[in-house]
Parts: structure tokens; sequence; C-alpha cells
């Protein structure tokens, strides 16, 4: 077992190019798009919300109270949120994320023998960055992202394109020269255990849109 924790994050290209545009194409057509806090306590002065997290952080609350809320002042909104309708699509980004996680989980994690086997991954949640949106830190050990099934076990960040510039996934941030700084390419998925020990942000994005996604393994 090795026991450097960034061996754990692991990056490769797993969706072809003609199926993330696709799927940015059907996303923007949906445009299902609804907007997300920059932060949800400053957002939410005064007014106490169940958290089961990093105070403060956008995946450590339940989304639904605050996707697309239209209490959300103007300048307090940040990244786009939606959910795919289309299901012959969904089921093709599925497919390339499920024969990464299998990659990650059999091949990659091969001298891990005590975890060899998941159950399934929720349907990716897809985000749309423009300039000044970013992610705050947080970490992903939260209940709620798999609908109630027990906390996930693996996350996976997946790009859809490659022209915006910024938006660096940043791992162990206060970890100074220690801390990890990832580009997501696109077609790239990077999957990391969902737990305390891998607090990650999304640094702001300064230029372009930025078309990401986010599952959970468990």
């Amino acid at each position: 077992m090795n026991l450097d924790v960034k061996h754990y994050i692991h990056k490769e290209k797993w969706i072809s190019d003609s199926l993330c545009d696709e799927l940015v194409e059907i996303l923007d057509d949906e445009n299902t798009w609804l907007p997300f806090p920059k932060d949800v306590v400053g957002a939410y002065p005064g007014e106490e919300r169940p958290q089961d997290g990093i105070v403060g952080s956008s995946l450590s609350i339940d989304w639904e109270q605050f996707i697309g809320d239209p209490n959300i002042p103007e300048q307090e909104r940040n990244y786009g949120l939606a959910h795919l309708k289309n299901q012959i699509v969904l089921d093709k980004v599925r497919a390339s994320m499920r024969k990464g996680l299998d990659h990650y989980v059999h091949k990659y994690l091969k001298d891990i023998e005590w975890y060899d086997y998941y159950r399934d991954f929720t349907n990716p949640k897809f985000m749309k960055y423009q300039p000044t949106h970013d992610m705050q830190l947080h970490c992903d050990h939260v209940g709620n992202a798999v609908g109630g099934k027990g906390i996930p076990t693996v996350s996976m960040v997946g790009c859809l394109n490659n022209n915006y510039k910024g938006g660096y996934l940043r791992f162990f941030e206060h970890a100074g020269p220690a801390g990890s700084e990832y580009w997501l390419n696109k077609g790239d998925i990077i999957y990391f255990p969902s737990n305390f020990l891998y607090p990650h942000r999304v640094t702001e994005v300064t230029e372009g849109l930025r078309y990401s996604f986010v599952s959970w393994v468990w």
C-alpha cells in the first residue's frame, strides 16, 4: 500500500472529444442551468442551514436547498448546475465513467485488495463555470451525495472542454508546497477518495467557460 495520499488521485482521459462536444451542446440546448451561491453562508446571512461538512462548503450541504433559489442575491451567484435529460447520451457518458472507474478500482488500486468492489455511482451533476466562478474548499464526506445510500467512497470529476483558463482542481490547499493542482483537459476524469483526507476546491475561472461534472461512488 502506498502511504502517499497523492497517489490515490488519478487522472486519465476516458471521454472522447466527440462525446464531450455532444454533451456541451445538449446541456446548453436543454438549458436547465440553475445558479448556486458563491458562499452558502454569506448568501443567507442570519439563516441557519443544515450542514454536515466544512462550514460554507458547497458540497457539505443538501444541494436541493440552494439550486436555483430565487433569493440568492445576484452578486452571490456562482457556477450553474444541471442534470442531463437526454437518457441516450447520459447512458454513453455513464459507460465511459464506468470504464474509468473500473480501471481505477481494479487496476490502479490493485494493491488495495480490501477495496475491489463498488455498487454504483450517481448520475453526473454538470457544472458551468464562467469567469470569476470558483468552488470553495471542501471534502466529499457527505451523506446526501448518494441519495441516502451511505457515504461515498470515491469521487469522480470530469471536464468536457479545454478552452478556458484558471479553474484548477486544487488539493491540500493549506499544505503549502505540498499542495497539488490539476488542470483537467477535455475528456479527463479524475478519481480520488471521498473522505476528509482529500480537501479540494476549484480555483477561479479567469477566461472562457469551464464545463465539468461530478459523480460519487458507493
